[in-house]
């Protein structure tokens, strides 16, 4: 009976340190195949045992993804921040470069805009993902083309289109009709018939008959 006793408590005593052994290995979830991971944390190859169901290949594997997202939060980390001053400097350049600055290029080129809607611009989100997406920093044109494309669409942009079109030419909108994502036509009441009248990218404001 006592080396019965004995022998479990061997064996009992060897399951935990193997236990212990193991439990120092933390790899949090990942999947492989290129699918999104999140951060792992190895703390020591030297735990894995024969025993143990993390293989020095999957360790491998682990300590990989690991190092890269070290790096791309060091990258980040280290990022430059423009200051304020910075920023307006930018949005000054941009405007002045989409407004007035273009005349070395062909007309059907130009970037055009509403002066009221580019004024309305969340210019630093817009440059952060410029930049994000491989625009090359302090290039204006590069900025203001991109800009151009991708700027948010203003909620507001029927409201600002009716306002400048009866300003500019005493008409009142009636309704809009879709073109496409970005285009769309306006139309006015004319000697009582219902007629098109202008075309608006309602992402910059422009139209044009």
């Amino acid at each position: 009976m006592k080396r019965s006793r004995f022998f479990l408590g061997l064996g009992l005593l060897s399951i935990g340190l193997l236990g212990c052994k193991i439990a120092t290995v933390e790899v949090e979830p990942f999947k492989a195949g290129g699918e999104q991971t999140s951060p792992m944390m190895i703390r020591d190859k030297n735990a894995l045992s024969e025993d143990s169901e993390v293989t020095n290949e999957a360790y491998d594997l682990a300590l990989t993804h690991q190092e890269n997202a070290s790096k791309k939060l060091e990258e980040l980390s280290t990022k430059k921040i423009m200051t304020e001053t910075e920023l307006n400097q930018l949005i000054e350049k941009t405007k002045n470069y989409i407004l007035t600055g273009q005349e070395d290029q062909p007309e059907a080129k130009r970037l055009k805009w509403s002066s009221e809607f580019l004024n309305q611009v969340d210019f630093s989100t817009v440059y952060e993902n410029y930049l994000t997406a491989g625009g090359e920093s302090g290039n204006i044109e590069s900025f203001a083309n991109y800009l151009t494309q991708h700027a948010p669409i203003n909620e507001k942009w029927e409201e600002l289109t009716k306002q400048a079109l009866k300003e500019t030419y005493e008409v009142d909108v009636i309704r809009f009709e879709k073109l496409d994502e970005t285009f769309y036509q306006a139309y006015v009441m004319i000697e009582g018939k219902e007629v098109p009248y202008v075309t608006v990218n309602i992402r910059t404001g422009y139209y044009h008959g």
